[in-house]
């Protein structure tokens, strides 16, 4: 029973604010070091100041447009379109199928659930291992999205597959320290049958690369979402799976 003074934080979520804060004082360090430089070397003319300014205005423009371009104001595809059967990975439980044709860089559905503080988080998983947490790190701190209610989303059922370096859109840095039990066929499955019966499994293949993208949003009015898109053009049958990242792989052999 906890005491009404609050809870109290257990080593590794003070491990976890520690590095955090160490990441953000060294940032802020490194933009006051860059800043004072360059007033200095403008006031004493060394440096003109239009080879400064234009540029980092033109960077802090680029990083509003990127920032804006994680908002997403489309609606989810309908739940129709994705059915939870037996994954074709092995030992990997359920995992979310497609009913319908999707294109690349179509929008999927939201990750959804519970949304906890990180106190809230290490309360309900001291060990830090929630196997259905996304976590999305804002200028606010961190937020805890968990999916560990069968109902909280469709994304949940999803399972994990490397991911190739061509696609820059998942450069967010917070791995999923989450993400459920899901699936894809081979590339080669695009000429698959899109019967959904599990009988049918066995005329298919698991897929080797993630077939499916996500992006989280830091900043702004959706500031701790994360939204799941198409990687590419997926069939009629195929499982959907996505990279959960390294950290929670290093979490669950823990």
């Amino acid at each position: 029973m906890s005491s009404s003074s609050g809870p109290n934080p257990n080593q590794l979520q003070l491990d976890v604010a520690k590095s955090r804060n160490l990441r953000r004082t060294g940032a802020l360090a490194g933009g006051v070091i860059f800043v004072t430089g360059a007033a200095v070397g403008i006031f004493s003319g060394i440096v003109d100041a239009s080879t400064i300014l234009v540029p980092a205005c033109a960077g802090v423009g680029a990083f509003a447009w990127r920032t804006r371009s994680f908002d997403e104001y489309d609606a989810p595809m309908p739940d129709a379109c994705f059915e939870v059967k037996t994954s074709l990975i092995p030992d990997a439980g359920r995992g979310l199928f497609t009913t319908v044709p999707i294109r690349k860089d179509t929008y999927l559905f939201p990750y959804t659930g519970d949304v906890l503080t990180e106190d809230e988080y290490f309360q309900r998983y001291p060990t830090g291992q929630g196997r259905y947490v996304a976590e999305v790190t804002t200028v606010n701190g961190s937020v805890y999205i968990d999916g560990i209610n069968e109902n909280s989303c469709l994304a949940r059922w999803m399972n994990s597959k490397p991911q190739t370096n061509d696609d820059d859109d998942d450069d967010d840095d917070d791995d999923i320290d989450d993400d459920d039990d899901d699936d894809d066929d081979d590339d080669d499955d695009d000429d698959d049958d899109d019967d959904d019966d599990d009988d049918d499994d066995d005329d298919m293949t698991a897929i080797d690369v993630a077939n499916v993208r996500w992006r989280k949003q830091r900043f702004g009015k959706m500031a701790g979402s994360m939204f799941f898109y198409a990687r590419r053009d997926i069939a009629v049958g195929e499982e959907l799976a996505f990279d959960y990242g390294s950290n929670y792989w290093d979490a669950v052999r823990e």
